[in-house]
């Protein structure tokens, strides 16, 4: 999400898929943060057995909140500084309200098979249906935040605000990859994890931080090689504070929002983290 866009700055996608656009803007409205100023991480992985699949969909369902912990990223939004953390997430949250299903409040409900996905994919077509956006019936309108992808036969993981360099963008999947291979015991409550993720918006990790260094640790015990040469920046995330923290903080201490968002633009082109 861009600190200083402003919506009449930029416009949907004229291209291709118009038919499709047409229907989010008839149904949802896209004219909206939530639609126009979006852009950050998604972390593709691959299942490969409808088992598996279900096991992984749980783990990274209650590992939301500490990812949209660790990953906030977006404090400003048009110029402005707002104390949120993760602005993304909350107009990502809020974008397809209209259909409340579609989105589920970012956590998505808990899975015991393969089939409990189809009639949770089933009962958001129903409800898009009822307002018009029969177009709009295909795995990909799912906007959880850990969506199933056959088609692909991966888990796309779209909580995350990070969008700060590709070597952050690594850390981040490297750190999901280490968990989903770790020894857990995480909470599964529906009501809980909602609680616990709208702290992590708001906050960032400063909501968890001593369950994120547990996490870590637990990381770092099943992390690969080339996975434990990213989570050292996992770490500074940790103890130091997400990115939106860290430019919250340059804030209060003087900077401008344009000389942070600046910055920012210089760390992305050279790949260098804050």
């Amino acid at each position: 999400m861009h600190p200083l866009l402003t919506l009449d700055q930029t416009a949907v996608w004229d291209h291709e898929d118009k038919e499709i656009y047409d229907a989010y803007e008839r149904v949802f409205g896209l004219r909206q943060h939530g639609w126009l100023n979006i852009q950050a991480l998604q972390v593709n992985v691959h299942y490969g057995s409808e088992d598996r699949m279900v096991r992984m969909f749980d783990r990274l369902r209650s590992l939301i909140p500490f990812l949209v912990a660790v990953t906030a990223s977006s404090p400003f939004v048009e110029g402005r500084r707002t104390s949120i953390m993760d602005n993304r997430l909350l107009f990502y949250r809020e974008n397809q309200s209209s259909v409340p299903k579609v989105c589920n409040g970012l956590i998505p409900e808990r899975l015991d098979r393969w089939k409990d996905h189809e009639e949770i994919l089933e009962s958001v077509y129903m409800d898009l249906r009822a307002v018009g956006g029969d177009e709009l019936c295909h795995e990909w309108v799912d906007s959880r935040g850990v969506i199933v992808r056959p088609h692909r036969e991966c888990l796309e993981l779209k909580a995350v605000d990070e969008q700060e360099c590709l070597r952050s963008d690594m850390a981040v999947t490297a750190l999901v990859l280490a968990l989903l291979r770790a020894d857990l015991h995480l909470e599964e409550d529906q009501d809980l994890l909602y609680e616990m993720t709208e702290e992590a918006i708001r906050r960032g990790t400063g909501s968890c931080r001593a369950e994120l260094r547990l996490l870590l640790s637990k990381a770092e015990a099943s992390a690969t090689a080339e996975e434990l040469d990213y989570l050292p920046l996992i770490k500074r995330r940790i103890e130091e504070g997400s990115v939106a923290e860290l430019m919250d903080r340059r804030v209060k201490e003087g900077s401008s929002i344009g000389e942070v968002a600046a910055e920012m633009s210089r760390r992305l082109h050279d790949n260098v983290p804050l």
